[in-house]
């Protein structure tokens, strides 16, 4: 286990301390009657961050499984393989590569970030429906692309994760397969039984 594991695993603990004691008295409170408005916001906050940490619990250890570089496959075949929210590459981008200020315009740059921020979601939520994309491409000639949109990020890893455990026995042949099941299984509820075929590497 390396430390930064050891590190996460016990400030976890802690967390989870510090959550239980607060719910001990946010219970005692409400049996009293002596909830506040303020009482009322802090547990609502308190449960979309308990609604968040649950999400990372389930996310992390798929995202740990697909690597950031080449996965490599038969004959020196590799694919890259990546996961995004769908439609925000834009916004991604930018992110990675922000145009730097020019004069004193600091404060409009930073609230035209802010309104960009609000569209995008607003974008993401109307027309994407907060949906991730898995992109695929392999470095064969002709290169092969790919992307699969999924109802959501745990889909989406799920989905990823299932190539990631394919490719290195199967090389380009395992795409076509794992496209029709993975477009397969949006049509319906999301049940990709296959992550834990022919295991990870």
């Amino acid at each position: 286990m390396r430390w930064m594991d050891r590190w996460a695993a016990r400030a976890q603990r802690k967390a989870d301390i510090r959550r239980a004691r607060w719910q001990e008295r946010q219970q005692e409170k409400a049996r009293s009657g002596r909830m506040t408005i303020m009482d009322r916001w802090a547990s609502r906050a308190q449960r979309k961050a308990d609604a968040r940490n649950a999400h990372w619990q389930r996310v992390e250890p798929l995202r740990k499984l697909v690597p950031r570089g080449p996965v490599a496959g038969p004959g020196g075949s590799k694919v890259f393989i990546s996961v995004e929210q769908t439609g925000l590459w834009w916004l991604t981008r930018w992110w990675k590569n922000p145009v730097p200020p020019t004069g004193g315009g600091g404060g409009l740059l930073s609230i035209a970030l802010i309104v960009s921020a609000l569209i995008s979601e607003a974008i993401w939520w109307l027309v994407f429906h907060r949906t991730y994309t898995v992109h695929v491409r392999t470095n064969d000639r002709p290169k092969v692309k790919i992307s699969v949109r999924l109802p959501d990020e745990v889909a989406a890893y799920k989905a990823a994760v299932i190539l990631v455990s394919r490719f290195p026995a199967d090389g380009p042949a395992a795409l076509q397969p794992w496209q029709t099941a993975v477009t397969a299984s949006n049509q319906g509820p999301v049940h990709l039984s296959g992550a834990s075929e022919g295991g990870t590497h």
